[in-house]
């Protein structure tokens, strides 16, 4: 496996607060580009966040000069893409789960789960929050699927 040592995009986020539109699109053409190619062989990764996008090289939050080379991991929820068969399971992380996810019933694994996350990321960098939260899971849950 290829070494990733330059952390977690959260940690980054965290301790930047948000970051510029142009770093936002260098890092979300990589992201997308890798979760496109698992698309094109039918696999969806089902648990796209902060914290599954590594830099490979070590970042500065305080510099605005890097290279912002990522890689997408954790695959260990990944699903493959079916028209009409059911995952057994809607796991994954709450916050970025997508709106269909939260009627308690399985849906089949689509490339529309990894959009919406990819959507949630993108805001959470440029904005530096997610757009939804709450304390509480089940208020959460509303937030989502009405917001």
């Amino acid at each position: 496996m290829e070494y990733a040592g330059g952390g977690e995009l959260l940690g980054y986020i965290e301790k930047r607060g948000k970051m510029s539109e142009f770093d936002t699109r260098k890092i979300m053409i990589q992201t997308i580009n890798a979760i496109h190619y698992c698309h094109s062989r039918g696999v969806i990764h089902r648990d796209l966040k902060l914290e599954n996008v590594l830099f490979r090289d070590k970042v500065s939050a305080e510099e605005d000069n890097n290279d912002f080379f990522v890689k997408v991991i954790d695959f260990g929820i990944a699903g493959v893409c079916t028209t009409g068969k059911q995952d057994k399971d809607n796991a994954g992380s709450i916050h970025y789960m997508a709106p269909e996810l939260m009627e308690g019933v399985a849906v089949a694994s689509s490339p529309a789960l990894d959009t919406w996350s990819l959507g949630l990321m993108w805001y959470s960098m440029l904005y530096g929050t997610l757009p939804f939260y709450s304390d509480n899971e089940n208020e959460l849950i509303e937030k989502i699927k009405k917001a």
